[in-house]
């Protein structure tokens, strides 16, 4: 009996044939990728950068810093209408939405900042940066009306 681990003497020759047609795969899944790497490569300049897009980030961003504020100030009207007495059990909550809101605004001002800054000195980081925040206030966005659904009864 053999050793675990190792093939008995028959399927060696199976192993082998096996090994072989991998390789060939392999070898052959790997050119095909090479190929649609180079395709790809010659057509980067059809690519949008941060920059091409850096106007289109500084309006969404401006856009998505106004519909959080005046989320966050139907907020601050929801936790008012509360008598004293309640605003202690519904305050974390409110807290808690009030600071994502709060992030999500500085996020956006960021973004936009980052959309100018790379419109005004052509800098691809800049305008990756701005794409990849907004990104980031989308996602808090969602977030945030999630939370304002979930709690509607």
């Amino acid at each position: 009996m053999p050793a675990a681990g190792t093939l008995a003497p028959k399927h060696a020759k199976e192993s082998l044939a096996l090994q072989r047609v991998v390789s060939q795969f392999e070898l052959s899944f790997f050119r095909n990728w090479a190929v649609q790497l180079s395709i790809n490569c010659d057509r980067c300049e059809e690519r949008m950068f941060g920059v091409d897009v850096s106007t289109e980030v500084v309006s969404a961003a401006t856009a998505m810093a106004g519909l959080v504020l005046v989320y966050m100030g139907a907020l601050a009207a929801g936790y008012g209408s509360f008598q004293p007495q309640e605003r202690r059990t519904v305050r974390q909550a409110y807290q808690r939405r009030g600071w994502v809101a709060f992030g999500c605004v500085i996020a956006a001002i960021t973004s936009a900042f980052f959309g100018l800054l790379a419109k005004w000195i052509p800098s691809e980081g800049c305008g990756d940066a701005a794409v990849v925040i907004l990104f980031i206030c989308f996602a808090s966005g969602i977030w945030i009306a999630y939370e304002t659904a979930k709690e509607i009864k």
